[in-house]
């Protein structure tokens, strides 16, 4: 097969593989060969790979490396080249690449059509307006159902449709009002414990502890709204207050993050069969939420997991609260200077509301209660991917899947309108992956256009309340290891 060195496959046969995705593609192996040979591309040949030495771990922009993502690594004796298709025709994104914001994931599509990852995180002018990238020739390109995809095809227009209505653009009072919020919670925090040292009343005390987590949940949804450039539309302007939202606020590097979110975003619950998860965002040792990832689970551990995992799944996402954002910011980022002056920051700012405590003790109880409340985070964060099931990474990367598995792979938490604040525009989430250029204040305006799309082309979006929904994954949970039987493990490895 004759491909970049870079884009993960996951077929048993690498015939039958080959095949289908490139008809679907709307290519056709002749058709890139010649291109190839016209245009001297440098195409590396290598044979599918299905062991984890043939993968590497992708990097951010900087060289930062993103912790779980994975990379098919490059044949050494070829130039590293990049080209991708963009409706109909082949961009060099060669020299391109080491600039890219989003990292290296450009090489996860060498050779293939993007379209529909680009439009999705693109002005559909960028490549007319401010980046002019060389052109390597055109490729045969269906606007009008994109590898057979009428869903897709629709998804595209409803694109336009929302760039000219402006829903791509952010009013600034919806930054204050967030901030308000902020405020409000920290007034809160700051008051009810006064409140508690005077009257030592476990009220007060319960209350400020409480706006202490809405403060961390709050400034978590802010981070995620500007590392996904909402508010400016402007990386540089966005990333300042991701910087102040989530390494100041919430205490977790929102670098990190957002580098993670954007393979998350692509790669949502897929994994590369005999590698492992491609999505590093929804995985865990301790759980195990689908049967694709049962031989990607920790030999020594994974019968414990199995049959146990749903008894434990919402008390310890409550009980470890925020930690384990913490602590893998820490350990994974590579960004140390800025990552450690916003935890220092971070540690100032909430030791001096602990230290209006009285006792150490108190200060102790405080946190962790206040922890234990914001783990309400990490479930809303969970429960619309992992009630759902799993693919393989290279077959949401042919031409028209994308639409299609970003619902398949999301749930819509329903709630009254005066809650969306509670879940930060989260629970509206096939919005958020179909579009994820869109600020969360103009979910509830489309979703009506949203709903009508999918249920008009045979994927209605999956709706249900927040308590269901978390029921729906324990059950899923408790079925998994009826799945499991036959199949080994893993012991705990990383790829290089």
């Amino acid at each position: 097969m004759c491909r970049g060195g870079n884009a993960a496959t996951s077929r048993s046969s690498d015939e039958d593989a080959v095949a289908p995705r490139i008809r679907k593609a709307e290519v056709g192996e002749a058709s890139l060969t010649d291109a190839s040979e016209s245009l001297n591309l440098g195409v590396t040949c290598l044979a599918l790979p299905h062991s984890k030495s043939d993968y590497t771990q992708g990097r951010a922009n900087g060289g930062v490396r993103i912790t779980g993502s994975l990379r098919l690594k490059q044949d050494p004796n070829i130039p590293a080249q990049c080209i991708i298709g963009i409706q109909g025709t082949w961009y060099d994104t060669t020299k391109f690449a080491a600039h890219h914001p989003g990292g290296d994931i450009l090489y996860e599509f060498h050779h293939l059509d993007a379209t529909a990852q680009f439009l999705a995180y693109h002005d559909s002018q960028l490549l007319k307006k401010r980046i002019k990238l060389p052109k390597r020739g055109t490729y045969q390109f269906d606007a009008k159902a994109p590898g057979g995809s009428t869903l897709q095809a629709a998804w595209m227009d409803l694109n336009e449709k929302f760039e000219r209505e402006g829903r791509y653009t952010t009013p600034i009072s919806f930054l204050w009002s967030r901030v308000a919020i902020l405020v409000i919670a920290f007034a809160g925090v700051f008051s009810f414990i006064h409140l508690y040292n005077a009257t030592k009343s476990y009220g007060a005390f319960v209350v400020a502890a409480t706006c202490m987590a809405a403060l961390w949940q709050q400034s978590g949804f802010l981070m995620h709204d500007t590392m996904h450039n909402h508010i400016f539309h402007d990386s540089k302007k966005d990333h300042i207050l991701g910087f102040l939202f989530g390494n100041v606020l919430l205490g977790a590097s929102g670098q990190w993050w957002r580098d993670e979110h954007n393979e998350h975003h692509v790669f949502t619950n897929t994994v590369v069969a005999g590698v492992g998860p491609a999505d590093p965002q929804m995985v865990e040792d301790v759980w195990i939420q689908d049967k694709l990832l049962i031989p990607f689970s920790i030999d020594a551990v994974r019968d414990f997991v199995l049959e146990y995992q749903q008894y434990y799944f919402v008390p310890m996402l409550v009980v470890v609260g925020l930690l384990p954002v913490r602590v893998d910011a820490i350990v994974h980022t590579g960004r140390y200077v800025t990552d450690i002056c916003g935890l220092a920051l971070h540690i100032t700012w909430v030791g001096g509301l602990l230290w209006l405590l009285p006792t150490v003790m108190e200060r102790v109880i405080f946190y962790a209660l206040s922890n234990c409340i914001a783990g309400c985070l990490g479930i809303q964060l969970l429960v619309s991917h992992h009630a759902k099931k799993w693919a393989e990474k290279e077959d949401i990367k042919e031409v028209g899947a994308w639409a299609e598995h970003q619902i398949a792979a999301v749930i819509d938490i329903t709630c009254p309108t005066w809650l969306d604040w509670f879940h930060g525009g989260l629970h509206i989430h096939s919005v958020h992956h179909l579009f994820p250029r869109m600020c969360r204040c103009h979910y509830r305006e489309v979703y009506d256009d949203i709903l009508s799309m999918c249920e008009k082309h045979g994927s209605p979006v999956d709706q249900s309340g927040w308590i269901e929904t978390i029921a729906r994954c324990v059950q899923k949970l408790s079925t998994i290891k009826d799945s499991a039987k036959g199949i080994n493990g893993r012991k705990k490895t990383k790829v290089a």
